[in-house]
């Protein structure tokens, strides 16, 4: 185990929770085994860190440690523990022990030798008609059996020797810390795991000054271990939490607008609250303070992929866990939440998939989170930093893992018609081939925009806008992309984003001579300068939109840029104006039935008049508008607002 330096440790400012429960770990009344329970990069093993430098060294308490990440290794594991004993004890012990060791790789290279004698039986199956098919092979041998069998005496020969000098336990306080101590529930038989457990609680009876401090992801699954154990969880940070860390490890104040956005990116992650520290350190080290858009950005770059890996996802290639490298490598392709099912359907061919117990333990890592009701999902800002990583990648396994996700939802979809099914099958599929899928996706995106639905409909304009899928639409097609961008921005309120998107989207519309699709963009240039009070602008750009709808014979374009216009000057107190133009769009869309049109007509003149106190006649126009929409979305969430919004206007009526 590699510790932490003094420098980097200082930083560890909270979990004071935790400290007071291992400060009172020696009370008469408290249980010897003290259990950090938390999501890996919660802080377990940096706080036992902490512990031995902060707590135990500078009161000469006698320290163990020991790191489970490669699970239970018995010799190592005891010859660790030989240093509770005093000096001749342990001297005694190791020797003892080497020659146990020893003896165990004697037995296990007769093992061996023994086995390779054994026969091989290969057996082939044919189909019907006699032609082969596949071939099983089974290979007859005992090596498995004979493995645990020798590594099960080799860890009972230490045992006893270990309790033959149990006399010999130094009588000075003492702690043995356990970390990464999922890795042993999750790879020891059980009864490995029961005779290790049975060693150290006759540790802490022998002596009482003696401690077990264990760091884990799950619980002690041992149940009798339960009642000698305190159980102390490692939660995420608070935002308060998160600020005292933030200051204390860069070494001086950060501006308060810039602690809250890490807050946000990280959701209280220790570990990724240190990786966007580390990038805004970055502009630090060059006298170039980040800005707030400059770490967003920042956290997408080749340094937060580097570190990732290096914290995260290479751990388990040093560990050899193909199956988990690949689903943390590939995982966060996957829109957010996410079941063994689909995480197993997008793996390569060439590992395992996942078993119950291997995806509990995958589910506990630092990059997987809980969600609320049930199931997981990757980290937002894993899923962030690893999708730029994968983009820039001429990795075929990434087109790969999308194709295998596609056909999971597809038959997901298929049998539950579940519509977020159906959601994953669009998404993945959009990375594949785009083009043909083109409407389908405006559609999509569409009705996510009249769901309210934001996040659905951003992800799905960032798969498209992704260099490797964008470039292969038609122009037309980019232009409408930039377009659907630009609103997406407006109900944000991002005003200077929305125009620049709408700017390239008149580039490229004009670039193709695409008339209809320059007239719906300069009609939503007319939008944002109306809501930024730019008059003379707006009414430009809304005549400009009326002039190319009229020469393509778009009578929805007109009658929607009318509407807009009866509004505005409604907005600015000419009536006369407002109402004429509000008439003409009104007839408009009678003549080509369009009720939404109507609806939201009646609608937003009803609620100008409510709003000036014109109560009785805003009243009879909104009951034309709920009337209307319950001919067509009855249960929308706006009709049901609607709905609302009468109810209160006639209450107000009937109160006069």
């Amino acid at each position: 185990m590699v510790y932490l330096d003094a420098e980097k440790l200082k930083h560890f400012t909270d979990r004071d929770e935790q400290k007071a429960a291992f400060a009172r770990l020696w009370d008469a009344q408290a249980r010897p085994f003290l259990l950090f329970s938390g999501m890996s990069g919660a802080g377990k093993s940096t706080l036992m860190q902490w512990l031995i430098q902060n707590h135990c060294r500078p009161q000469m308490v006698r320290v163990v440690h020991v790191d489970f990440s490669g699970g239970l290794k018995p010799y190592e594991l005891m010859v660790a523990l030989a240093d509770l004993l005093t000096p001749e004890a342990a001297q005694r012990y190791r020797a003892a022990a080497l020659a146990a060791w020893q003896a165990h790789q004697a037995r296990l290279a007769e093992a061996l030798q023994a086995d390779a004698g054994r026969p091989i039986h290969a057996e082939q199956k044919a189909e019907s008609g006699g032609q082969i098919h596949h071939a099983d092979m089974h290979i007859q041998t005992g090596m498995a059996e004979n493995r645990r069998a020798l590594r099960q005496i080799l860890q009972d020969d230490l045992l006893v020797l270990f309790q033959v000098e149990m006399a010999h336990l130094i009588p000075d306080r003492g702690v043995i810390f356990l970390d990464t101590f999922e890795h042993m529930e999750g790879s020891t038989p059980a009864e490995e795991l029961a005779g290790l457990w049975q060693l150290l609680a006759a540790i802490c009876q022998q002596r009482p000054n003696l401690r077990v401090v264990v760091g884990s992801r799950e619980d002690i699954a041992d149940a009798s271990m339960r009642e000698w154990r305190r159980h102390v969880p490692l939660e995420a940070f608070s935002a308060a939490d998160s600020a005292i860390f933030l200051t204390e490890w860069s070494g001086k104040k950060m501006p308060e607008t810039l602690i809250g956005v890490i807050y946000e990116l990280a959701k209280g992650h220790p570990l990724l609250t240190e990786m966007a520290a580390e990038v805004w350190q970055e502009g630090e080290k060059v006298a170039k303070p980040l800005t707030i858009t400059e770490l967003r950005t920042g956290l997408l770059q080749r340094s937060a992929e580097e570190w990732l890996y290096g914290r995260m996802i290479d751990r388990f290639k040093a560990a050899r866990q193909e199956t988990q490298m690949a689903a943390a490598r590939l995982g966060p392709l996957l829109r957010a939440d996410f079941v063994m099912g689909s995480l197993n359907a997008i793996l390569p061919e060439s590992v395992a998939p996942f078993d119950e117990s291997a995806f509990r333990h995958f589910s506990s890592r630092s990059f997987v989170k809980s969600v609320a009701g049930g199931g997981w999902q990757f980290h937002e800002l894993v899923r962030q930093v690893q999708r730029a990583y994968l983009a820039r990648q001429d990795d075929p396994e990434v087109l790969q893992a999308h194709r295998r996700a596609r056909d999971y939802f597809a038959a997901q979809f298929r049998i539950t018609n579940d519509p977020i099914a159906n959601q994953n099958w669009l998404y993945h599929a959009c990375f594949l081939d785009p083009q043909p899928l083109f409407e389908t996706a405006m559609q999509a995106a569409f009705q996510a925009q009249l769901a309210g639905d934001r996040d659905w409909w951003d992800e799905l304009l960032a798969v498209l806008e992704a260099p490797a899928q964008f470039r292969r639409l038609e122009t037309e097609q980019q232009g409408e992309l930039r377009r659907n961008r630009g609103q997406w921005h407006m109900r944000q309120y991002e005003q200077t984003a929305a125009l620049a998107s709408y700017g390239q989207a008149l580039e490229l519309f004009r670039a193709v001579g695409d008339r209809l699709g320059e007239a719906n963009t300069r009609k939503a240039i007319g939008d944002v300068q109306a809501f930024q009070k730019e008059n003379e602008a707006a009414l430009a750009s809304y005549g400009q939109a009326l002039e190319l709808f009229r020469a393509v014979g778009d009578r929805l374009g007109e009658a929607n840029t009318r509407k807009a216009i009866g509004f505005y000057y409604l907005d600015l107190g000419q009536d006369e104006e407002g109402l004429s133009a509000w008439q003409t769009a009104v007839e408009l869309y009678t003549r080509i039935e369009d009720r939404t049109g109507l609806v939201n007509c009646y609608w937003g003149l009803g609620m100008r008049l409510c709003q000036r106190n014109a109560l009785r006649d805003g009243e009879q126009l909104i009951a034309k508008a709920v009337a209307l929409a319950q001919t067509f979305i009855p249960d929308h969430t706006f009709t049901l607002y609607m709905i609302d919004v009468l109810n209160q206007v006639r209450a107000a009526l009937a109160a006069e």
